[in-house]
């Protein structure tokens, strides 16, 4: 999914160096060669309506300065294959967070379970839109407390050669200890504007293709102004099949996403600390590689998800007279 993910977005490049699919403006998305009075009627009453906000809207970073923060090597990867990938065990050396002020964090967070296996990630989707927006920041958060939503996701596996869901039941669980399903309850989780440095703490139970059924502790946080974070720590033993694998708090998964004013970039690590694999060690590496494919699949989808009904909804409150770029779009 990396390499449609990383393209999918790319289409349709705009004169200015920008890409129309989705989220602009109703006045960034019209043809240069519409100038209508009914048009001008339309946009000038918005635009100063809108002038006393716009003052407050922080700028922003673009997806290629946010990148800076990774190696020349790790860019040219990204920039072939759709993500860079890096395994590591023992002491985690993480060289593709692209918020750098998190290395130091996440590098300790990974060290408390030991690990003996890792594997870390980043991708990027250039959709031409401003999410580091406050609005669009609400809506990553609230993929991030979502996990319903990663219920079905799929991954490609090499072994099988063949797509395989991985999360085959997930949800929110009423307590660390509890197995009672609980609804997502926007009214009591706190606004992202309340979180700010703290963190949201839930739990959750899921069922995936590798390691069975397990409770994890989930935090989401704000890591600055354009980078929010997911965390989820295993509660229970997991178990490779019939033999025990991972001890309670010994697996760590973290999901990074840096908003830019033209994309996203998206990072994603897992470190585990290994009881005994019995000999099925390069099988257990790329289980926890389907890992975090899964997790950076599952946030993508959900990105394309917005993308498409905001699409949608531009359609339908454009004039017949106004031309779109790309046509496409509806």
């Amino acid at each position: 999914m990396a390499q449609k993910a990383y393209s999918i977005f790319r289409q349709a490049p705009h004169p200015n160096g920008g890409n129309h699919i989705l989220f602009g403006r109703l006045f960034r998305a019209t043809s240069r060669t519409v100038r209508t009075p009914f048009t001008v009627a339309l946009v000038l009453p918005l635009l100063l309506l809108a002038a006393p906000y716009l003052q407050g809207i922080p700028t922003g970073q673009a997806v290629d300065e946010v990148l800076d923060a990774l190696s020349r090597y790790a860019r040219q990867e990204l920039e072939a294959d759709g993500e860079a990938v890096r395994f590591f065990s023992s002491d985690p050396s993480l060289e593709l967070i692209p918020f750098s002020g998190a290395t130091d964090q996440v590098e300790s967070s990974l060290r408390t379970v030991d690990p003996s296996i890792g594997v870390e990630a980043v991708r990027v989707l250039r959709t031409g839109d401003e999410w580091h927006r406050p609005e669009h920041l609400e809506q990553l958060y609230a993929i991030l407390t979502n996990v319903e939503s990663m219920e079905g996701i799929e991954y490609y596996s090499q072994s099988r050669e063949r797509m395989r869901t991985f999360f085959q039941e997930s949800y929110r669980i009423a307590g660390p200890d509890s197995s009672e399903r609980v609804p997502p309850d926007s009214a009591t989780d706190p606004s992202l504007s309340d979180l700010s440095e703290g963190k949201h703490t839930f739990y959750a139970f899921q069922r995936d293709s590798s390691f069975g059924s397990n409770r994890y502790e989930v935090d989401v946080r704000r890591l600055g102004q354009q980078t929010l974070a997911l965390t989820m720590t295993n509660l229970t033993r997991m178990y490779y099949g019939i033999f025990p694998a991972v001890s309670p708090e010994r697996f760590r998964a973290e999901i990074i996403v840096t908003a830019a004013n033209d994309g996203l970039v998206i990072y994603g690590t897992t470190a585990v600390g290994v009881i005994s694999l019995f000999g099925s060690e390069e099988r257990a590496r790329d289980s926890f590689r389907n890992r975090i494919n899964a997790l950076l699949d599952w946030f993508e989808s959900r990105i394309e998800r917005i993308v498409t009904l905001q699409a949608r909804v531009l359609c339908a409150l454009t004039p017949p007279s106004v031309s779109l770029t790309p046509p496409s779009v509806c």
